[in-house]
């Protein structure tokens, strides 16, 4: 046990941060509970300072955006952060017989996860950070135009209907607002323009969709056809055992990309003359409809992964690529 190297696992929550130390055994490390607050969370980077070394890995699950705190945090002092998927953490803990749940056990297996299974570390990125918090705010505003809209219906007086009026379109100029910051966040970040203008290239995605993606996928143009149908959650995952070949179901991924994308391939099966003939093509072989359009999902996402890599426009040759 004299060259393991320590690893951290935190379990992130609005109010607490949970730290445990991952011992390299089945054994549950130190560990210590920190507030989720500034004070709190540059107390748990004293503490984890104190007990190991620089270039340590520090390690979380993906929280719906509580992961950035930390990642930002021990990223600039130093240590290897790391962002995992609460998913696999789960089935990890499951594999090895973990019944018994607290913060702190949580902790733990996100620290013997990390320690077993090697990983990318997670590098903070102001833009994305700033893009990702505007889009949200967007989706946000957007969510409650819909609510309003449909609960105005309901409502038989009239100037209580124009209350609500006023509301929606405040929250709409927001909305334009928001957009027109996106836009010049996109076009600003050297990062971000260059992907935009291949992206928005390709008939049916427009600039909703590419922001999604610029924000919340960018693995985008890096990794395998595969890989990326898994991190959109449209890979047809296998369903069989001995003889039986059961059916084929998509699952997982990235809900907030899969959402926007799904639309994209909808536009994409009128306004995309290449797709719509694959959609077209597949649903007279007799695919049902909504097994066609995920079809459509995966070759859409291949096709601009193919483009990035390639830093190449769109053009219908990129299908047989």
């Amino acid at each position: 046990m004299a060259n393991f190297s320590p690893v951290v696992g935190i379990d992130l929550s609005g109010s607490w941060w949970d730290a445990a130390i991952s011992s390299g055994t089945s054994e549950q490390g130190e560990a210590a509970r920190f507030a989720n607050s500034p004070e709190g969370r540059q107390a748990c980077l004293a503490w984890v300072t104190a007990r190991c070394h620089p270039g340590a890995v520090v390690a979380c699950e993906a929280s719906g955006g509580l992961e950035r705190d930390a990642v930002a945090l021990f990223h600039g002092a130093g240590f290897t952060a790391r962002v995992l998927d609460p998913a696999q953490v789960q089935h990890f803990g499951r594999a090895q017989g973990r019944k018994a749940k607290t913060d702190a056990i949580d902790a733990a297996m996100i620290a013997r996860y990390a320690a077993t299974f090697p990983g990318r570390p997670a590098v903070p990125d102001p833009a994305r950070k700033a893009l990702t918090d505007m889009i949200g705010a967007r989706d946000l505003l957007v969510a409650q135009v819909t609510a309003s809209r449909n609960q105005a219906t309901h409502f038989t007086d009239r100037s209580v209907r124009r209350s609500v009026e006023l509301c929606i379109a405040t929250m709409l100029r927001q909305i334009a607002a928001l957009d027109l910051l996106i836009t010049r966040l996109i076009d600003a970040t050297p990062a971000f323009a260059e992907r935009n203008r291949i992206i928005r290239s390709m008939p049916g995605v427009g600039p909703a969709t590419a922001a999604r993606l610029l924000a919340s996928l960018p693995e985008l143009g890096t990794a395998s056809a595969k890989r990326m149908a898994c991190l959109v959650g449209v890979a047809p995952i296998a369903n069989d055992s001995g003889n039986r070949r059961g059916a084929r179901h998509i699952s997982g991924g990235r809900h907030d990309v899969r959402k926007v994308v799904y639309m994209a391939a909808l536009v994409a099966t009128k306004h995309n003359p290449a797709l719509r003939a694959f959609y077209e093509r597949l649903c007279g072989a007799g695919k049902p409809k909504k097994l066609a359009l995920i079809a459509v999902i995966r070759k859409l996402i291949g096709i601009l992964n193919v483009m990035l890599q390639r830093n190449q426009m769109w053009h219908p040759t990129t299908l047989k690529a």
